[in-house]
């Protein structure tokens, strides 16, 4: 039994690195700093993705983890998807940037989060082929904690220390020191920082 589960183990490792190393192969986008990159991840466009110390993207005991993968998507050659210090984000991450995504210091990120600052299409109907509609930069403050299957849309900005509930969608600003959920994401209580 012991070497039935050494080997399942070392195969799994294998395809896990073997998928990892394919996406970075796949990968054509500017990325600065060394994450530590334990899930599939890929890096497109002709923007940047700028990552602090100590980020880890992917976690090996979570949902997604041998499916999917993570992608960073900058669009335009000025996006920017910037990523701070001590960052932990979980698997099947989608950010897709056409100006600014910003993530603070120490925040956690879980499974299945997507964050876009614009539309992906135009409101109305004629525009809605081969038109990104508006774009406003996406801020999410210090030492945040973004639960699993939440959706950040453009223009929203997170103050420090809040926590976004499970499967919110962020159409709004939510204040420091909160905590929000829903749909759309609205202020349930406040945090007693000390």
């Amino acid at each position: 039994m012991e070497l039935k589960k050494a080997c399942l183990d070392a195969a799994r490792d294998l395809y896990l690195r073997a998928r990892i190393w394919l996406f970075d192969l796949l990968s054509d986008g500017d990325v600065m700093g060394e994450p530590n990159i334990l899930h599939p991840s890929i890096f497109t466009g002709p923007g940047k993705v700028a990552f602090g110390q100590n980020v880890r993207v992917g976690i090996r005991h979570s949902p997604y983890f041998w499916s999917g993968n993570n992608h960073f998507d900058t669009r335009r050659n000025e996006a920017m998807i910037e990523i701070g210090n001590n960052v932990a984000i979980n698997n099947n991450f989608t950010a897709i940037c056409l100006a600014n995504i910003t993530v603070g210091d120490d925040t956690l990120i879980g499974f299945n989060v997507t964050i876009m600052d614009f539309d992906a299409h135009g409101v109305e109907p004629h525009l809605r082929r081969g038109n990104p509609g508006k774009s406003a930069a996406v801020n999410i403050g210090r030492n945040c904690w973004i639960g699993s299957n939440v959706a950040i849309l453009k223009g929203v900005s997170i103050g420090d220390n809040s926590i976004i509930g499970l499967g919110s969608v962020v159409t709004g600003s939510i204040p420091a020191n909160v905590i929000a959920a829903g749909n759309p994401c609205q202020v349930v209580r406040e945090i007693h920082v000390i």
